[in-house]
């Protein structure tokens, strides 16, 4: 009852939630009450269809050939799911107030996948297997975008804890999953647990459609400037770039350092069983007990990663942006890492090689917190959905394929020495895949530590041909910012920017300690500050 007279009260003609009539209290108490668990209920369901390839086996013992079908699909899924995060990130940026609509064509498509892959099993059919399982991720990716964007939109001021939770339940998921649906097989059998599907993957959608909204302008801001925290999250939401975000060199610098963040420790992942057995004699077993392991530390460093990435800034400066930061600490320890690997591996030092390999599936596991909040931080809010689409799903899926297919390669090589001959040329067979992985990461490093913000992102052009330079009193030194302009006086610039132009191009400084900002200041975030009015605000062209 409480959600529905909040929903009811607050819900505009555009289907996203407006603050009329209710307190703050209220809509802090129904974002912690519904959103956010809405929110991490998507990402839980989409991290359990990681566990699908428990179906492999069952599906072999129907029709041999339905095993190089089903697994190729899965490969071919993620591309799918890729695919769909970049369209839904434009979808979502353009028409927020659709989201339910793009989550329930999403759903309908997950339903149709699963009938058509327990058809594809009475018809004795790989091709229709494969196909529908290839399908399937259109509309899980569905589920991945939207669940991403609704717990950041309902965060902005705790946009890492926000990631923490989101990509954190996704790891629950992608531990629960594979228990799920391997008791599900054995209880129902083949075809009723892939019928099964269609209650685990698309009932829960629908039920939590009714709070599947985005908070609007006035309500993301009441939320977080009532924040207590000093996020380095931005406040306003920026101007829309469109086509103008692929000219923008931070562009493709944060692309380079999700795909050095994520290759190396996918991987290490996908060929972890070859990767260990090759190295040191352990048994099945135990190889498996240390992949378990690994699966709940990389869940447990989704969660660390989002809830310290907010408090991992410094302000100013070079070290403005918490999630550029945590980049730089991660692919650093990634690249030492992956250097010493290879020393590991020839000394046969069994707990340095382990360290290592929980260092690069730590890499990969932070990569897709990182991603969202860097898009949020480097290139504003209002294209935080389209960027994470290509950084997060495009870029990222492009990127653990051909890391895949390079450490299959040589996994391959691998397979052609006889370990009883050439035991030691056995051992060693994949420190070719962590060297050339060194070059990579230190790229990704690089990157990292050369990215600014996108000042174009919080560009406001008048008529006269000034710039207003949208920049948050936190990014200043004391000496800079006396007075501390804070973020609500920076949104009512924004706000009431339309107006001003018609007036005379802002006149009046709509806060006194605006016009106390130095007038020419370079900030390392990024902005070039030339004022001519406002003191830090104005830059001509």
């Amino acid at each position: 009852m409480e959600r529905d007279s909040l929903l009811a009260a607050g819900r505009g003609s555009n289907g996203a939630v407006e603050r009329v009539g209710r307190s703050d209290e209220e809509w802090r108490a129904y974002r912690w009450r519904f959103a956010v668990p809405a929110s991490c209920v998507l990402m839980f369901i989409f991290g359990t269809t990681y566990g699908l390839a428990v179906f492999l086996l069952p599906l072999g013992e129907v029709l041999s050939a339905f095993v190089p079908a089903f697994t190729a699909s899965l490969g071919v899924q993620s591309f799918a799911i890729a695919i769909t995060m970049l369209v839904g990130g434009y979808l979502l940026d353009a028409r927020p107030h659709q989201l339910r609509l793009f989550l329930l064509a999403g759903a309908f498509v997950v339903v149709l996948s699963i009938l058509g892959i327990a058809f594809s099993v009475f018809a004795l059919s790989p091709r229709l297997l494969y196909w529908s399982s290839t399908i399937m991720g259109l509309g899980l990716g569905t589920f991945y975008i939207s669940g991403v964007e609704h717990a950041a939109r309902w965060m902005p001021e705790y946009v890492g804890l926000a990631m923490g939770l989101g990509m954190g339940s996704l790891g629950v998921g992608s531990i629960v999953g594979a228990q799920l649906f391997s008791l599900m097989l054995e209880i129902l059998g083949l075809v009723p647990a892939i019928y099964g599907l269609i209650i685990i993957l698309a009932v829960p959608v629908v039920l939590i459609l009714p709070v599947m909204s985005f908070p609007t302008h006035d309500v993301a801001r009441m939320l977080e400037t009532a924040g207590e925290a000093q996020s380095s999250s931005n406040t306003l939401m920026g101007q829309k770039l469109g086509s103008k975000l692929l000219v923008q060199p931070s562009f493709y610098l944060l692309l380079i350092i999700v795909a050095m963040g994520a290759g190396p420790g996918y991987g290490t992942l996908v060929a972890f069983p070859s990767i260990v057995s090759s190295t040191f004699d352990l048994t099945p077993s135990h190889i498996a007990s240390l992949f378990a392991f690994m699966n709940v530390l990389g869940m447990l460093t989704r969660f660390v990663v989002g809830f310290s990435v907010d408090y991992f800034s410094f302000g100013t400066g070079f070290f403005w942006s918490g999630a550029k930061n945590m980049a730089i600490l991660v692919l650093a320890i990634q690249t030492v890492a992956l250097c010493y690997i290879q020393t590991a591996i020839v000394e046969q030092k069994y707990v340095a090689f382990m360290v290592c390999i929980a260092i690069l599936l730590m890499s990969f596991a932070a990569s897709a917190v990182l991603a969202a909040v860097l898009s949020r931080q480097i290139f504003s809010p209002a294209n935080s959905a389209i960027v994470f689409g290509f950084a997060g799903g495009l870029t990222d899926g492009l990127t653990t394929m051909l890391f895949s297919i390079l450490v299959a390669s040589i996994s391959g090589k691998a397979e052609l020495i006889d370990k009883t001959k050439h035991a030691e040329l056995y051992a060693v067979v994949y420190s070719e895949y962590f060297a050339r992985c060194v070059w990579w990461s230190l790229l990704g490093l690089i990157c990292a530590i050369a990215i600014q913000r996108c000042s174009a992102a919080y560009e406001y052009t008048g008529k006269s041909g000034d710039t207003v330079v949208v920049v948050e009193h936190h990014f200043f030194p004391p000496e800079k910012s006396a007075g501390k302009v804070d973020d609500r006086a920076l949104a009512a610039l924004i706000a009431s920017h339309s107006e001003a132009d018609e007036e005379g191009e802002f006149e009046q400084p709509p806060h006194p300690s605006l016009s106390s900002l130095s007038s020419s200041y370079r900030m390392m975030g990024g902005h070039s500050l030339r004022s001519q009015r406002f003191e830090g605000y104005l830059a001509k062209k």
